[in-house]
């Protein structure tokens, strides 16, 4: 018998958006909205920054009244062809986000490194269809994860909003390149996880109440200027 899932709703806190906005993490900000290769997304209680559609950071608050630690993925640094700056982990093992600022042009070579020997054509087209990001289908998430009733859990390449003369329509849109029909990560599979999502209730308000939190949220920070609610 299927039960209550644990609540799953992206968003980040009024204290957390100040932050981005005014304070500690506002370089993290800026780095969204100047640089064509960086995304900020928004998570449950903390943030990802993409990087060509490698996650290079997660950022989430401490216990701390407004202090905030960074999570930087070391794979960047040893999973290449040959590893290099290994330096990068000791300057960032603390997780303080002004660390990451101050070497961010390190941690983009090593990552421009490993992306073009694992390049990841989904990835990628991902990315740039955010950062364009405007006219009809607009996209508001991507990589969202969830889990239904049964304890079933999904993940969605990307969540978007269709808007034309008879209104809004959310879409969930699984990316693919190449013939992926079947198997663990086939569309078959994708497309029954999605028919899944939409049929429970549960999961499905929990994405709904996800994307207006995100629409709103981007919003503030100045990352989008839609007008329309989903």
């Amino acid at each position: 018998m299927a039960g209550r899932i644990e609540p799953y709703v992206r968003g980040i806190n009024n204290e957390f958006i100040e932050s981005l906005l005014t304070g500690q993490l506002s370089g993290f900000l800026a780095l969204a909205k100047s640089n064509p290769n960086v995304c900020l997304e928004i998570r449950k209680n903390y943030i990802n920054l993409y990087y060509r559609g490698g996650n290079a950071a997660c950022i989430s608050r401490t216990t701390k009244p407004d202090t905030f630690k960074c999570k930087f993925d070391e794979k960047y640094c040893f999973n290449k062809p040959k590893p290099s700056a290994p330096e990068i982990l000791s300057i960032l093992e603390k997780g303080d986000p002004s660390d990451f600022l101050i070497n961010f042009k390190m941690i983009t070579h090593e990552m421009d490194t490993w992306l073009d020997f694992h390049f990841n054509a989904e990835r990628d087209f991902q990315h740039n269809l955010i950062k364009m990001n405007q006219g009809k289908l607009r996209i508001i998430d991507i990589e969202y994860a969830g889990q239904t009733s049964d304890k079933h859990e999904f993940r969605i390449d990307m969540i978007a909003i269709y808007s034309d003369l008879n209104g809004d329509k959310l879409v969930l849109i699984e990316n693919k390149y190449g013939n992926k029909l079947d198997g663990a990560s086939g569309l078959r599979k994708h497309f029954n996880d999605i028919s899944t999502i939409i049929n429970d209730s549960d999961s499905y308000n929990q994405l709904i109440h996800s994307v207006n939190n995100i629409i709103q949220i981007k919003r503030q920070l100045g990352l989008v200027d839609w007008i329309k609610n989903p």
